[in-house]
């Protein structure tokens, strides 16, 4: 048997926000990809090169979405490179 800490061990360095962050890292930077990606469509390329794009856009679309990823419903990109938090 253990003993499981009710109360959370609070760094007093950093902000909530910061923490938050921190536990969606892997989701902000599938949206920043994503960004990248859909700026990059208005740009010359073969038809070879827009097929992969496209590819992985889907992809990175995919993973964002995944069920039981942490971030995936609270953290949103807004279209300038900024993530916004919430709390739903």
């Amino acid at each position: 048997m253990g003993y499981l800490e009710q109360e959370p061990l609070i760094d007093d360095s950093r902000t909530v926000r910061e923490v938050v962050e921190e536990a969606v890292q892997e989701t902000v930077g599938l949206l920043k990809e994503f960004d990248e990606i859909n700026a990059r469509f208005g740009e010359e390329m073969s038809e070879e090169d827009m097929d992969k794009l496209l590819a992985r856009q889907g992809e990175v679309q995919g993973e964002t979405r995944s069920p039981g990823r942490l971030g995936s419903r609270c953290a949103s990109g807004n279209g300038d490179g900024r993530v916004t938090l919430s709390a739903s």
